[in-house]
C-alpha cells in the first residue's frame, strides 16, 4: 500500500517489486530491483528514505527515521527488523530481528 503524508508521496521504480500487505509511507524512494516484503513498513513521515538498487526489506520489518535516511544497494534487511539508522552502506545484512537505533550509520559489507 501506498500512502501520501504531509503532501509527500513515495516514489517506486517499475522494476521493484513490493508485497500488497506492505506499506510504504511518505517521502520514500524505492529504485530498481529492490523489494519489500509482505507485512514490512517503510515510514518516512519527517525526514525522506532512499532505497538503493537490488536491496530488500523482508516480511514484517519496519524502518522509519526522525531524518533523511539511505539504505544503500545490494542491502539484505532480514525478517522483523526494526530500522531507525540514518544510513546503511552498501553490501550490508542486517540480520533478521536486528534492532538499530536512532542515527547509526551502518559501514560498507557490515
Amino acid at each position: 500500500m501506498l500512502i501520501k503524508v504531509n503532501n509527500k508521496f513515495p516514489t517506486i521504480s517499475d522494476n521493484s517489486y513490493i508485497a500488497p500487505s506492505s506499506s510504504i509511507i511518505g517521502d520514500v524512494i524505492l529504485n530498481t530491483f529492490s523489494s519489500i516484503w509482505f507485512g514490512a513498513v517503510v515510514r518516512a513521515d519527517n525526514g525522506s528514505i532512499r532505497i538503493g538498487e537490488r536491496t530488500n526489506i523482508q516480511d514484517n520489518s519496519v524502518i522509519h527515521s526522525d531524518d533523511d535516511a539511505t539504505i544503500g544497494n545490494n542491502v539484505t534487511i532480514g525478517h522483523g527488523v526494526i530500522c531507525h539508522a540514518k544510513n546503511i552502506m552498501d553490501n550490508c545484512l542486517l540480520g533478521n530481528g536486528s534492532i538499530l537505533n536512532e542515527g547509526v550509520i551502518v559501514g560498507e559489507f557490515s
